[in-house]
């Protein structure tokens, strides 16, 4: 127990936070994210972890009501006709995002709660976010609260935006709003436009592209553009073209790129911003409701008081954003005639916009499988925010008839499934395999779908591991590279690794093929479809599996890679890959055999795929 508890949670006011700190007083100091840990570490500053705090039944507690709140909360009857907007439920849409922000949310109150009940403290020390929720928790205690620093809430995981740039050796990160990340994209697409001819053939029937990837999917681009239809792209979320070899690689093969900026007229645009003040007096009067408070409670305390001016934000922000969007779609629609779409999922908060619209006007289209599916029965808890049924009358395109047999379990009818292979792997099969002196560590981190993968000790310990890792690899005389993975998320894999060795390369929005094509061995930080390239290129494989309940240790992929938990573990893997031909060469006969049954269609799933599309 202590009599004043220093809460820390962001490490900006780190430094505010510990002019309360005093040597003479009982004080302990609690860590609430990973990065305020790397600096008190540094600092050589004892503190715990907030999650030290949580036992199994709260771990339970945490996983069990995030998925019973946010899979329900906007089809309250109360609620659920404040958020429609021509049938489309706008707090539905946002729930991928909205999924991974309450995770936290309720974690960190549920954390307070057992932090309070277990220390006792006369006096807690923090900034507004978790005073807020302590204050929510402490009403009929005399806890003193003292408010260090007013924090910029982080809202959604896409409401700011990190943008990598190379200078040398290292990537570095600048973070923009979601805002100035538009008007980035805008100004972008204008300039691209220049370059690349709008015009879209009436006569012919087009395919759509849904935030599509160029540098991934060259290939299939490639093979569809042979077809007599016009190829379109309309990217939402990031730019479709990201650098001159995109542009080039449009302008040869002829594709089209929406600019949807182009289908938005002047009485659209006084159409959208009517819609968008009528549902902001809409949300005036939802966020008068008392049902929030009862919807958004755990054990009877509500932790609405201290979130509701935050969310009514998020939800004018993002539902005046959402209507702009639906229309334009809309229009877009109305004017250009689609045969089929395709899109990479099916949950994210653009594609749902897309797809709501292509649904509403009768048209058909595939989910085409992006990456490897966790292996296990745990992902059909999430199946909400995991794109893996198919919606909205599409159907999933997947990688071979094990993966059809995956989904039929998960709860997809066999109508719903084609069996493909993958077009954005065409490429590892055709391919020379060779190899240098260079080992290969991809940094996968899994999303925030649960306690575990929210747990700041975890990251603790990828981050320990891979120290580990570099040290043990220079000291076996081999290259080390690091793929960071393009995603935004804590581990700040540049700054961790410059000062472990700062001659180390990091790349993290580079194409992984050339990377996994020169590579010796192939090692990943969490469960990734890395894996599976690694072994289409003949490579043997090490996982270091962050999220625990992502893979099962005697399933599928578990046999044909090697798993390892321990820097002892790790080390005797990678001295019997590097000096053990027959250990080696067996590694890369699992993967091959794996390679085999995951995927169908080897080399030659762009043109399958095509003709399925055309005809």
């Amino acid at each position: 127990m202590a009599d004043e508890l220093i809460l820390v949670h962001n490490y900006k006011h780190l430094k505010k936070a510990l002019e309360y700190r005093k040597e003479e007083l009982d004080q302990k100091i609690i860590c609430f994210d990973f990065i305020s840990h790397k600096h008190l570490r540094k600092l050589g500053i004892s503190h715990n972890f907030a999650e030290d705090y949580i036992e199994s039944k709260e771990k339970e507690l945490i996983d069990n009501t995030t998925r019973e709140i946010m899979f329900s909360w906007y089809n309250n009857d109360e609620i659920k006709n404040y958020l429609i907007y021509k049938n489309l439920n706008l707090g539905w849409l946002l729930e991928n995002e909205l999924y991974g922000y309450f995770l936290e949310i309720i974690k960190n109150f549920i954390s307070l709660k057992k932090i309070i009940k277990d220390e006792k403290p006369k006096k807690i020390i923090s900034t507004d976010s978790l005073c807020a929720l302590s204050k929510e928790i402490s009403k009929k205690t005399q806890i003193e609260i003292i408010e260090y620093a007013k924090t910029e809430h982080g809202g959604l995981e896409f409401d700011k935006i990190m943008i990598p740039f190379n200078f040398g050796k290292s990537v570095h990160n600048i973070q923009v709003s979601r805002k100035n990340a538009i008007r980035i994209k805008n100004f972008l697409e204008d300039t691209t436009s220049l370059f690349l001819s709008s015009n879209i053939q009436e006569e012919k029937k087009s395919i759509l592209l849904v935030d599509f990837n160029l540098s991934l999917y060259y290939d299939f681009l490639k093979t569809l553009s042979k077809s007599n239809m016009n190829i379109i792209l309309l990217n939402l979320r990031k730019p479709a073209v990201r650098n001159i070899k995109d542009l080039n690689f449009l302008r040869k093969n002829k594709i089209k790129v929406i600019n949807y900026k182009k289908f938005q007229k002047s009485e659209l645009v006084s159409i959208v911003k009517k819609n968008q003040i009528y549902m902001s007096e809409k949300l005036e009067k939802l966020f008068l409701l008392k049902e929030f408070e009862s919807i958004f409670q755990i054990d009877g305390e509500s932790f609405w008081p201290a979130i509701k001016y935050q969310m009514k934000q998020i939800f004018l922000k993002r539902f005046k954003e959402a209507i702009n969007y639906f229309e334009i779609v809309e229009n877009i629609f109305k004017k250009i005639n689609i045969k089929e779409i395709v899109t990479l999922n099916d949950v994210g908060y653009e594609e749902k916009i897309v797809l709501s619209v292509a649904n509403s006007h009768n048209m058909s289209g595939y989910i085409l499988q992006h990456g490897m599916f966790a292996e296990n029965s745990y992902a059909k808890k999430f199946l909400n925010i995991l794109p893996i049924i198919p919606r909205f009358g599409f159907k999933a395109a997947v990688w071979s008839n094990y993966l059809r047999d995956h989904l039929l379990e998960m709860g997809a009818s066999n109508e719903q499934i084609i069996s493909i292979g993958s077009p954005r792997h065409d490429r590892f099969f055709q391919d020379t395999k060779v190899q240098n002196n260079d080992i290969l560590i991809c940094i996968t981190p899994q999303i925030s779908i649960d306690f575990d993968s929210v747990d700041s000790r975890e990251y603790a310990k990828a981050e320990d591991m891979l120290h580990n890792m570099i040290n043990i690899i220079k000291e076996k005389n081999c290259n080390v590279i690091i793929k960071d993975h393009p995603s935004q998320h804590a581990l700040d894999i540049s700054s961790i690794v410059h000062d472990i060795d700062s001659t180390i390369h990091v790349y993290k929005n580079q194409n992984i093929f050339e990377l996994v094509k020169n590579a010796k061995i192939v090692i990943c930080i969490g469960f990734s479809t890395v894996l599976l390239e690694a072994m289409i290129l003949d490579k043997p494989t090490i996982l270091f599996q962050i999220h625990p309940n992502w893979i099962d240790e005697q399933g599928v992929i578990s046999n044909v890679t090697s798993l390892v938990k321990s820097k002892d573990e790790f080390e005797d893997v990678l001295t019997n890959l590097l000096t053990d031909t027959k250990f080696r060469i067996s590694q890369i006969s699992k993967g091959k055999k794996f390679v085999k049954e995951y995927m169908t269609n080897h080399g030659k799933a762009a043109e399958i795929f095509r003709d399925m599309l055309i005809n």
